[in-house]
Parts: C-alpha cells; sequence; structure tokens
C-alpha cells in the first residue's frame, strides 16, 4: 500500500505527444502552413508552456488577454488573435510585436483607424460563409474594403472564415461555405490573397480547405473523435489521474454515494478516488464510465466502472473483479488508456469542455 506525501490528483501533459501531433498535421496539410489555435489555456493543457512546444509554428489565441501573456512570456511566434482586438488598449500593446488582428467587424475598424501610431498592423478579414457568429458578409465586407482602401497603416496578410459542420464527411454545408467564400472573395478583388478555412474537421476530412494556412485545434490534443483510422497516429497530451484512497467491502443491497441511486446486486469491493466535479471530472458521468486502475506497481491497467454520483471532491468505482488493487493505486480518468471522447460521451458532452474544465486546484506536471 502506498502513503501519499500530498493529494495524488493531477494532470500529466506530454509535451512529446503534442509535438507528435504537430507533426501528424504537417503530414496531412503537407503544403499549408499551421496556425496552431492554443486558445482557452491552451485547451486547458498550458498556454505557455504550449506555446514553447509549438516547433516554431504560427499560433492562435482567442482574446488579447491570451496574446498579452504570451508577449509578456516573450514568445517570439507569430500569434493570431481569432477575436480581434476590444479596445485601443491592445492594439498600442502589439504595435511592436508579431502579431496578427482577425478583423471581423466594422466597429472593429473604428479602432483601427482610431489609433495614433504609424506603426504598421498585420490584420486578416473574417468573412461569414455561413457559421454565422462572425464575418463580415456580402452587404458589410464591400464597406469593410473601401474603409481598409483609406488606412495607410493596415498590412492586409489573409482573410478566413470558419465551417460549422468540417467534421462530416462529403458535408454539403461545407461545399456551400466554400463557395459562398470564393465568391465574396471573387467580388470584392480579394482572391489573390492568402486564405485560411480549414479547422482539424477539415484538415482531415476536407483538403480542398487546406489552402495558405490550416487551423488545427483539438486534434493537437488527441482528442480527434471523429475519425477512427487516424486515431492511433494522434496521442493524448493529457493524462488525469489520481490514485485509490479507500477501500471498503459493501453487502448486496447496499448503496453507494448520495442518493444511493447505484445499489449492490452482489456482496462488491468499492474503492473510493480523490477527484470529483470540484477537479474536473463531470458530475453527469455516469454508472458504467470506465476509469483505468494501474495495478502491480502501475504495470498491468484494469478497468472498472464508476458507481454511484460524482461528488465534489470524490468518486467510486467497483473493483471487486480487480482483486488485486489496493489504495494508492493509480487510477486514470482519462488519458493514454481511458479516452476523454468516451468520458464526454457518456457524460453528455464534447472532449473540448472536459479538457478546459479541469480545476486550477488539480497541479500539472510536464513531462516528455
Amino acid at each position: 500500500m502506498t502513503m501519499f506525501s500530498c493529494r495524488p490528483a493531477r494532470q500529466l501533459i506530454d509535451l512529446a505527444a503534442f509535438q507528435n501531433n504537430i507533426r501528424q498535421v504537417e503530414m496531412l496539410a503537407p503544403d499549408s502552413e499551421l496556425m496552431l489555435v492554443i486558445k482557452a489555456d491552451g485547451y486547458g493543457h498550458g498556454l505557455i508552456q504550449l506555446a514553447k512546444a509549438s516547433c516554431g509554428h504560427d499560433l492562435a489565441v482567442a482574446i488579447p488577454e491570451e496574446l498579452e501573456v504570451l508577449l509578456d512570456a516573450k514568445i517570439t511566434n507569430r500569434i493570431w488573435v481569432l477575436e480581434g482586438p476590444f479596445g485601443l488598449g491592445c492594439l498600442e500593446r502589439s504595435a511592436d510585436a508579431n502579431v496578427v488582428w482577425v478583423i471581423h467587424s466594422l466597429w472593429q475598424l473604428e479602432l483601427l483607424r482610431s489609433r495614433k501610431s504609424s506603426s504598421k498592423l498585420k490584420i486578416c478579414l473574417k468573412l461569414d460563409s455561413g457559421m454565422h457568429r462572425l464575418g463580415f458578409d456580402e452587404r458589410t465586407l464591400p464597406i469593410c474594403i473601401a474603409e481598409l482602401d483609406e488606412m495607410k497603416c493596415i498590412d492586409l496578410i489573409c482573410t478566413m472564415s470558419h465551417f460549422s459542420e468540417s467534421e462530416v464527411a462529403d458535408s454539403e454545408y461545407v461545399s456551400s461555405q466554400l463557395l459562398c467564400y470564393t465568391e465574396m472573395l471573387e467580388a470584392n478583388g480579394l482572391d489573390g490573397h492568402p486564405r485560411s478555412l480549414a479547422n482539424s474537421g477539415a484538415i482531415v476530412l476536407h483538403p480542398q480547405a487546406h489552402h495558405f494556412i490550416v487551423r488545427p485545434g483539438i486534434m493537437l490534443y488527441g482528442a480527434l473523435d471523429y475519425s477512427e483510422h487516424l486515431a492511433p497516429s494522434f496521442k493524448a497530451v493529457m493524462t488525469f489521474e489520481s490514485a485509490i484512497m479507500s477501500v471498503r467491502v459493501i453487502a448486496e443491497g447496499e448503496g453507494v454515494g448520495y442518493g444511493s441511486e447505484w445499489r449492490a446486486e452482489r456482496e462488491s469491493t468499492i474503492a473510493t478516488i480523490s477527484g470529483g466535479y470540484g477537479d474536473g471530472y463531470p458530475r453527469h458521468a455516469p454508472t458504467g464510465t470506465p476509469v483505468a486502475v494501474r495495478v502491480q506497481n502501475n504495470t498491468l491497467v484494469k478497468y472498472a466502472p464508476l458507481v454511484g454520483r460524482v461528488s465534489m471532491d470524490m468518486v467510486t468505482i467497483d473493483i471487486t473483479e480487480i482483486v488485486e488493487a489496493e489504495v494508492g493505486d493509480k487510477v486514470e480518468f482519462w488519458g493514454r488508456h481511458v479516452s476523454v471522447n468516451e468520458v464526454a460521451r457518456l457524460a453528455g458532452t464534447i472532449s473540448y469542455e472536459l479538457l478546459c474544465g479541469v480545476s486550477a486546484r488539480v497541479p500539472r506536471t510536464y513531462i516528455g
């Protein structure tokens, strides 16, 4: 039995796996440059650490605050800010930095026009080809172009758009968006500019959309769920693990956890694990959700089902069939042995939410 020096719940972030996944994207889109999407604290993996492991590729964040973190960390990669500027302050802060601001709305042109600095800003125009969240459409794009023509300190380096169902093979809507995007470019004299369209789904399933620079996101973290034939090539970057903290035997008919929603159909051995929804494990994960148990000094992996409700700080699993399991044995909520996509599916959510949602009280350890 292992004694603990501290609470065993932790995240292991494998930077070698992250770099392996970058290489896989390079092979899938050999004629395109890469813009690695590391927004939301690197999808919960650590913004600065992933930036340093990025192999020199362009980086993409969502908001100016994430840009600030990277600039303060002296990251020299070119950085794209996907939601663009929200005020003059962030534009002036980036005046001497290697930054591309994505411009999607007419009010952002007012910010560009009101700058006092004469330094040149790199921008990318976002077009709404059918996602209908952000971007210039057929009505506003001509207004945008006319205003940009009057600005001397703007360098338009790219145009982009975003697919709404790129994870669907042979999607008619992807084809429709491609056509809309192309027609808007041609109608406004932008067809000669570099283009960016492909997110993770399009990189895998729609190579006709690769163009100048692709934007891999979830695939970088080994959580590609919609292309099983590629999954073995991509490695899970995050392992969310903990350890067994208690083992007890309960009689047939006895309940486990709040509400006793699960009751033993036989005499059962129940292990309690340190880690729950307060740590980012999904509260709605149902009975039967797999948990990997590493026994015999971590040399053997076996699987046990979650039983009972997930608590804030603990979960319980049925280890009746794992007779060698004991206090101190490591368990994996998701990672190499349990797919985060499987846990997300059972909990009625997506892997993005689980990866981004691991609590700050769960320490990260970087390996590789």
